[in-house]
């Protein structure tokens, strides 16, 4: 199901592109396993690119066509900025098959276990 989702979103986009989303998500975001603060010893997996740049989000959301890009208003010495965020767990996993080639080690170890976590939850291994 994946492959398809993958196929029919992202085939079109030229490599070049996708190779971008990955260098932009390697220096700005993580991928990450996080507690949901609503819902007490609940947890749920995201991906996150925090950045100054709304037009550079902006492009990235356009890319995947998945998650959505928040503003982050100021907090004491910090600036504004906007937050590009993927929750949806099928759209997680089509941006970690896309970019995936193009990640550093260290993000391919988090891609990977944030991959694995969604799969233990739905109970494939």
């Amino acid at each position: 199901m994946i492959f398809v989702i993958y196929l029919v979103k992202v085939a079109r986009v030229e490599s070049e592109q996708i190779a971008w989303a990955a260098g932009l998500i390697e220096g700005e975001g993580c991928f990450c396993i996080v507690r949901n603060s609503k819902a007490k010893g609940k947890q749920s997996s995201k991906i996150l690119v925090q950045m100054n740049d709304l037009d550079v989000l902006e492009r990235l959301q356009s890319l995947f066509q998945v998650g959505k890009v928040y503003h982050r208003p100021p907090r004491g010495n910090s600036r504004e900025s906007w937050c590009w965020t993927v929750y949806r767990a099928d759209d997680i996993l089509l941006v970690i098959e896309a970019v995936f080639p193009w990640l550093g080690i260290r993000r391919k170890q988090k891609a990977t276990e944030v991959k694995n976590w969604i799969y233990e939850q739905r109970g494939i291994h």
